[in-house]
């Protein structure tokens, strides 16, 4: 596992000085031929956000909270996706304020489920 470690440190919140306006955050990326117009492929997008300020709002939903790390080393933020299919862009596929759990492989969250690991890139 040469990689363990260093992806160990990027989920490791433990030293974590999480100062105000701060902001820590993971997302995915995903491009897609679209054979219909092969010049803007379609997109999908998932975040997993949270910022030490009380009023971020995404799309009107209030998804910012003062101190968002948390004893047990989670985060109260937000997760949201949106999809771009080429034409039109589709937001608030997710748009939830959440618990953010972590471990030294990634982060989970349980309403809605949604995970991002690398459990299965080192196996």
């Amino acid at each position: 596992m040469s990689g363990d470690s260093t992806i160990q440190k990027i989920f490791d919140m433990k030293n974590l000085s999480f100062g105000w306006n701060n902001w820590i955050w993971w997302f995915w990326l995903f491009c897609f031929e679209n054979p219909k117009n092969p010049k803007k492929p379609r997109q999908m997008t998932i975040l997993w956000s949270a910022k030490n300020d009380a009023n971020i709002k995404c799309n009107g939903m209030k998804i910012g909270t003062k101190n968002p790390l948390k004893e047990d080393c989670s985060l109260v933020g937000g997760v949201t996706a949106w999809y771009f299919d080429g034409l039109k862009m589709h937001d608030n596929l997710l748009l939830n304020k959440v618990k953010i759990n972590q471990d030294r492989l990634g982060i989970t969250t349980f309403s809605p489920k949604t995970t991002f690991q690398f459990k299965y890139l080192f196996s």
